[in-house]
């Protein structure tokens, strides 16, 4: 028998874990995936952006979205002195 898994199973196991740590009801990140997938599906997107959509929503609830944010504006910052948005002047060093 083989034990082969999918990394979005790894990742699903992952954010009933991140669920329970965060203190939000119990499979939330699962159903955000959910309707991600369905409101790509209604969008008419190809099958590589539906799955997008889904890791994205997925790795959110995980996340490593708001990591990937916060590493991006500390580049931004400490290479090259921050950058603007909105009219204001945002730096990255902490």
């Amino acid at each position: 028998m083989e034990h082969a898994f999918r990394l979005v199973e790894l990742l699903g196991a992952l954010s009933l874990t991140t669920d329970l740590g965060a203190g939000v009801p119990f499979e939330k990140g699962l159903r955000t995936c959910a309707v991600a997938a369905r409101l790509a599906d209604v969008l008419g997107l190809s099958l590589g952006d539906r799955r997008a959509a889904y890791l994205a929503a997925l790795l959110r609830s995980l996340g490593w979205l708001v990591l990937i944010a916060a590493l991006v504006l500390w580049v931004l910052g400490f290479f090259f002195g921050g950058f603007e948005a909105g009219g204001r002047k945002w730096y990255g060093r902490w």
